[in-house]
C-alpha cells in the first residue's frame, strides 16, 4: 500500500471519530447527575435549536497509484501471453501496446486489482512486441506504466518439403524426404511406426531423409512438428510401394579355358541371391559314367549314363550384393558344354528378380595329339605314321631331313579314328613333327625320328614288271601306230610344253615363299637381338608419339584400334579407325593417323604394362587387353605378325618373366621351316 494511501485512510478515520464526540456531547450536558433518571423531561419552549457541527471534506486524493510489479511473461502457442503481476488493491490495471508495430492504442488485456499476485492474458501475432503496463485507482490517478518486451511466436512450424518416394527394382528402399525450420522438434510416421525424429539445428537447412525396406503396398507416412514455444503442424501423404521384380544382369567375363568361371553380377543392393548351372546330358551322363566305371561294373556305369538323360543342375553357388550393386561369384566347374545359367536374386521382403546366362563351354585340357609310327613301313621303303587327335581339329604335319629341310607336309582334320599318313620317301633318317591348335588358340606339338630303308626290289618283281612294261608297249605299238605318227609332233610340244610351264609355277611359289621367310626371318632375328637388350635404331615413330623419360621403343607399324563387343566372342570384334601402334618397355600406345589429335577420328589410347590384368590374342593379327584403369576389352589389328612377339616380350619384362628363350626358340623353329627350292 502506497504512502498516500495510507495518509488518506488515516485522516478519514480521525474525522470520523471527532463527528460522533460531537453528537453525543450536547446529551451528556442535558442530563445533570442528581436528576432522577425517571424524570419527566419539561416542556421545551419552542425556540430555534442550533445547528450541529458538521465533519470537515477530507482533502482530494491526487496521488497516483505505483507501477504495477510485473512477472516474466510466458508465450505459448498460437501467440497467447500470460503476465504475472500485483498492483494497488482496487485498482485498474491495463496492458497497451507501445511502438511503430502497435496493432492497436486499445488496452489488449486488463484486470482488477486485489493487492495480491494476479495474471494478464491476451494474444498477439508473432514478432518483438513492447507493452506499457499501467494501474489506476478510483478517483482516477494513473501510474507510470512498467513496460515489458516479448518475443512472440504465434506462427506453426512451415513444411518446406515433404516428399515419399517408392523403391525401384534397381533400388527396393523407398524413402521420406523432409525439410522444415531451425530448431524444430519432428517425428516421422509410417504406418503408425516412428521412423524417425530428433531436432533439426539451431541455424541453417536441415535434410531429414530415411530410407525405408517396405514390402508392396500402400503406407500412410505422417509428420509431426513443433517449435520451440509449442506450435505445432501435422501433415500427411500415402507412400505406394510396388517394386516387382527386382533388378539384376549378369554374364560371364572368364574364358573357356580358365580354371574358374567368373560371374559379374549387378543387382539390387543387399540382396541375397545364388547362380544356378545347368550342364548338358551328354557331358553330365559322360562325366557320371566314367566316374562310376573307376569304381564299380560297366553295367553300373551304363545304368547311371541311362538316369542322366536329362540335363543336370550343379550345385548352386550363393552370393550376396554388396552397397554398390555388384557381386562376382567364381565357379569351379568340370570341363563340359553348359547349357547355361541363372542368376536369381531376393530382397529382405521376398521380392524376386533373375536373369539367364546364355550356354558356354568350359575346356582347361590342352589339346589332345598322340603320334606313333606304323610297325613295318620304313623297312620295305616307305614311311608311315599315326596321328591320334581331338575330333574336329586341325592338325599340321611335316617330314623333316636330317638338313632341317621339309621333304613333305600336309594338313587333315581329326576324325573319330587314328588318321594314318603314308609317304613314299628316299632311303635316310628323318624327322616327323606334328601340331594342333584347339579354338582357343592352345597348341600340342608331337615329333619323332625315323629310319627309312631303301625300296626292297627283286629280280622276280623286275622280270614281271618287264613282261608286263612290254606287253603294254606291244598293244600300244599295233593299235596307235598310225594315230602315234600322226600325233607324234603335238605330243612332243605338249611333253615340251608341261614340263616348262609346272617348273616355273615350282619356281614362282617357291620364290614368293622364299621371300616371305625372309621378311619373317629378318623380323624374328631383330626381335631375338631386342630380347637379348639392343636397343633398336631403326624405328621410325609416328608423328605425335613421344617417349618418356627412360622409356625405349621396340616396335611400331600400322594398326587398327579395335574393341571386343559385350557378348566377348573373337568374332565381335568391332573395329575403329585407323593408325599405328608402337609396343615399348612400358606401355602399348596407338595414335591415330592424323597423329596425337587423331584426324580420322581414331582417338589415342596407351595400355599401361604394368596394369594390364589380362591379354588375348584372337589370332596371329589380333590382340585385345584388360587394364585395371579402363573396362571392357580393347586393343589393336596389325599388319605385322611379329608384333604379337614384341608385345609378348615387353609385358614378359614388365612381369620379371623370362622370356629370351623363347624368342630363340621361335628363330630356331623358323630357319627349320625355310622353303625348298624345287628340283
Amino acid at each position: 500500500m502506497g504512502t498516500a494511501t495510507l495518509v488518506r485512510t488515516v485522516v478519514v478515520a480521525l474525522v470520523s471519530a471527532t463527528g460522533a464526540a460531537a453528537l453525543a456531547l450536547p446529551a451528556a450536558v442535558a442530563a445533570p447527575a442528581n436528576e432522577p433518571a425517571n424524570r419527566p423531561a419539561p416542556t421545551a419552549t419552542p425556540t430555534e435549536e442550533p445547528s450541529p457541527t458538521e465533519p470537515p471534506e477530507p482533502p482530494p486524493d491526487t496521488v497516483p497509484p505505483p507501477p504495477p510489479d510485473l512477472g516474466e511473461p510466458e508465450v505459448e502457442p498460437g501467440g497467447e501471453i500470460t503476465l504475472a503481476f500485483a498492483a494497488e488493491d482496487r485498482s485498474l490495471v491495463e496492458v497497451v501496446e507501445v511502438g511503430e508495430d502497435a496493432e492497436s492504442d486499445q488496452p489488449v488485456a486488463q484486470r482488477r486489482a486485489n493487492a495480491q499476485a494476479q495474471e494478464l492474458r491476451w494474444t498477439a501475432e508473432s514478432g518483438e512486441r513492447t507493452y506499457e503496463v499501467t494501474a489506476t485507482d478510483r478517483e482516477g490517478n494513473e501510474s507510470q506504466p512498467a513496460t515489458v518486451t516479448i518475443e512472440i511466436d504465434a506462427d506453426p512450424p512451415v513444411v518446406r518439403r515433404f516428399e515419399v518416394t517408392s523403391g525401384t527394382a534397381k533400388d527396393p528402399l523407398s524413402s521420406v524426404l523432409l525439410v522444415t525450420e531451425p530448431a524444430t522438434t519432428y517425428a516421422v510416421t509410417v504406418d503408425d511406426e516412428v521412423v524417425a525424429s530428433g531436432t533439426t539445428a539451431d541455424t541453417g537447412r536441415e535434410v531429414i531423409e530415411e530410407s525405408l525396406d517396405l514390402a508392396d503396398g500402400r503406407y500412410p507416412v505422417e509428420i509431426d512438428l513443433a517449435d520451440e514455444t509449442g506450435n505445432t503442424t501435422e501433415d500427411r501423404q500415402v507412400l505406394v510401394v510396388a517394386v516387382g521384380d527386382l533388378f539384376v544382369r549378369a554374364r560371364l567375363t572368364s574364358e573357356p579355358t580358365d580354371l574358374s568361371q567368373v560371374v559379374e553380377i549387378r543387382a539390387t543392393p543387399g540382396a541375397t541371391g545364388q547362380v544356378e548351372v545347368t550342364a548338358t546330358a551328354d557331358d553330365t551322363a559322360d562325366d557320371t559314367a566314367d566316374d562310376t566305371a573307376d569304381d564299380t561294373a560297366d553295367d553300373t556305369a551304363d545304368d547311371t549314363a541311362e538316369d542322366t538323360d536329362a540335363a543336370t543342375e550343379v550345385e548352386p553357388e550363393r552370393f550376396r550384393v554388396a552397397d554398390d550393386g555388384t557381386a562376382e561369384v567364381r565357379l569351379q566347374l568340370p570341363d563340359g558344354d553348359y547349357e547355361g545359367a541363372v542368376v536369381r536374386v531376393e530382397d529382405a521382403q521376398g521380392r524376386e528378380g533373375s536373369t539367364a546366362i546364355d550356354g558356354f563351354a568350359v575346356d582347361t585340357t590342352l589339346p589332345e595329339l598322340e603320334l606313333a609310327l606304323v610297325d613295318g613301313v620304313a623297312e620295305e621303303g616307305r614311311l608311315a605314321f599315326e596321328v591320334t587327335a581331338e575330333e574336329g581339329s586341325e592338325v599340321d604335319w611335316r617330314v623333316l631331313d636330317t638338313a632341317g629341310r621339309v621333304v613333305t607336309l600336309g594338313t587333315f582334320i581329326a576324325s573319330a579314328t587314328p588318321e594314318v599318313v603314308d609317304r613314299d620317301v628316299d632311303e635316310g633318317t628323318y624327322t616327323v613333327e606334328v601340331s594342333t591348335a584347339d579354338i582357343f588358340d592352345r597348341t600340342a606339338e608331337q615329333q619323332t625320328e625315323v629310319t627309312v630303308a631303301s625300296d626292297p626290289i627283286t629280280p622276280r618283281t623286275l622280270a614281271l614288271a618287264g613282261l608286263v612294261l612290254l606287253v603294254l608297249l606291244l598293244a600300244l605299238f599295233l593299235v596307235a601306230r598310225r594315230l602315234w605318227r600322226r600325233r607324234q609332233e603335238r605330243r612332243e610340244e605338249r611333253r615340251a610344253l608341261g614340263p616348262r610351264l609346272s617348273a616355273q609355277e615350282d619356281r614362282a611359289a617357291y620364290e614368293r615363299a622364299e621371300a616371305a621367310w625372309v621378311t619373317q626371318h629378318q623380323a624374328l632375328t631383330r626381335l631375338v637381338h631386342v630380347a637379348r637388350g639392343d636397343v633398336p635404331d631403326d624405328l621410325v615413330l609416328p608423328v605425335g608419339f613421344t617417349l618418356l623419360p627412360g622409356e625405349v621403343a621396340l616396335w611400331s607399324t600400322s594398326a587398327r584400334l579395335i574393341e571386343l563387343a559385350e557378348s566377348g566372342g573373337d568374332d565381335a570384334a568391332l573395329e575403329g579407325g585407323s593408325g599405328d601402334v608402337v609396343v615399348t618397355d612400358q606401355r602399348l600406345a596407338f595414335v591415330g593417323a592424323g597423329g596425337a589429335g587423331g584426324a580420322e577420328g581414331a582417338a589415342s589410347r596407351d595400355w599401361w604394362l604394368a596394369a594390364v590384368e589380362r591379354v588375348r590374342h584372337l589370332d596371329h593379327e589380333r590382340t585385345v587387353l584388360r587394364s585395371r584403369d579402363a573396362p571392357g576389352w580393347t586393343g589393336v589389328a596389325y599388319a605385322a605378325q611379329v608384333t604379337r612377339q614384341y608385345l609378348d616380350l615387353a609385358l614378359a619384362r614388365a612381369q620379371g618373366t623370362p622370356y629370351d628363350g623363347i624368342v630363340d626358340q621361335g628363330l630356331r623353329d623358323h630357319e627349320m621351316r625355310r622353303p625348298t627350292p624345287p628340283a
